[in-house]
């Protein structure tokens, strides 16, 4: 009986879910010219690119390894990093501060012709400090900016996924066609 029951409310849930429009968060479709990518970046290996490859293979984006092969380049241009104080409390044993990680990106054909121009994604954490845990706070910094980077990747990969750039490197294709 009590299999009957938990089988029926794992039905019932399902149905519910399924009638409204619940689905599982699918990545973003990018336009034909942009399912041949090369990432330039200054930092091939750091951790930004390394989500951003994970991010465009989610998308079944074919990355290639030169700029000749590709349709089109995704050049990271600049990434920046810093820390501000925000407050101190009055006894100055807590420091609030503003973590700050932005990156400024710009899409290219493999000539070098900008096809969209450069645009900055920008995120920011709080980081509170005790004076009696300053040595574990550098760990909770080094993984808040992790974190900022895996969702600073996935604004790029949804801005390349979005309406203007998507216009732009469609309407780059057809007027200019890329010999491989």
């Amino acid at each position: 009986m009590l299999n009957i029951k938990y089988i029926f409310c794992i039905l019932t849930f399902c149905c519910i879910a399924t009638g409204c429009r619940f689905h599982l968060k699918q990545p973003p479709v990018l336009a034909p010219p942009l399912q041949q990518l090369y990432i330039k970046t200054p930092d091939p290996y750091g951790q930004l690119t390394r989500y951003l490859r994970d991010y465009l293979k989610m998308s079944h984006v074919t990355l290639v390894s030169t700029e000749q092969e590709a349709k089109t380049v995704l050049e990271i241009l600049h990434e920046d990093v810093g820390q501000q104080l925000l407050s101190v409390s009055g006894t100055q044993q807590t420091r609030q501060y503003t973590l700050t990680y932005s990156v400024i990106f710009q899409v290219t054909n493999p000539q070098g012709l900008i096809l969209s121009p450069s645009q900055t994604v920008t995120k920011n954490a709080t980081l509170t400090v005790q004076s009696n845990q300053i040595l574990a706070s550098g760990n909770q910094t080094s993984l808040l900016y992790e974190s900022m980077r895996k969702a600073v990747a996935s604004d790029i990969i949804n801005r390349l996924a979005g309406k203007e750039i998507t216009t732009v490197v469609n309407k780059a294709a057809i007027s200019t066609p890329i010999t491989q």
